[in-house]
């Protein structure tokens, strides 16, 4: 099945957190406490995701067949703070497709920008150093949510 990746569109956003939610909870979820699955569940919101698209943060999104497959956003151009691939695609390539559009539009908008950096789950470490992500500290938690340092030299 034909992967499309694309920025994502206002009308595709609900449809764009229920595929973070759903990866989300079966999968990054079991390893935070109470306090950091709520603290995440608070940040995903429609109007979160609105509002950063409108402030021109990069929000880019993988389908296949008209179905969401993939979600990706980044804060503040070069922090990779969204990152998830559905059940169904994930081992497929459809993460490296995302990040690379993602790198391809920082690279043209943002020439400056030399290092995007991520706070890995404990799931998605190896994914992270798959994509070229190296980690640079040690385990932390704050608000629960618990995570890896980790940066990609542009």
């Amino acid at each position: 099945m034909e992967i499309l990746v694309s920025e994502l569109g206002h009308g595709e956003i609900e449809e764009f957190c229920e595929l973070i939610r759903e990866v989300y909870d079966e999968f990054v979820a079991p390893d935070y406490p109470d306090e950091g699955n709520a603290e995440f569940h608070s940040f995903l919101t429609e109007k979160n995701i609105h509002d950063r698209m409108h402030n021109g943060q990069i929000t880019v999104c993988a389908k296949a067949g008209g179905r969401m497959a993939g979600a990706c956003g980044f804060r503040d151009v070069s922090h990779l703070s969204l990152f998830f691939v559905g059940r169904d695609y994930q081992n497929r390539g459809v993460g490296r497709m995302m990040f690379a559009y993602a790198l391809r539009k920082i690279k043209k908008d943002h020439p400056e920008e030399k290092v995007i950096t991520v706070n890995s789950s404990p799931y998605a470490l190896a994914v992270y150093k798959r994509l070229g992500f190296v980690q640079t500290g040690e385990r932390q938690q704050k608000n629960g949510i618990i995570s890896y340092p980790m940066e990609y030299e542009i």
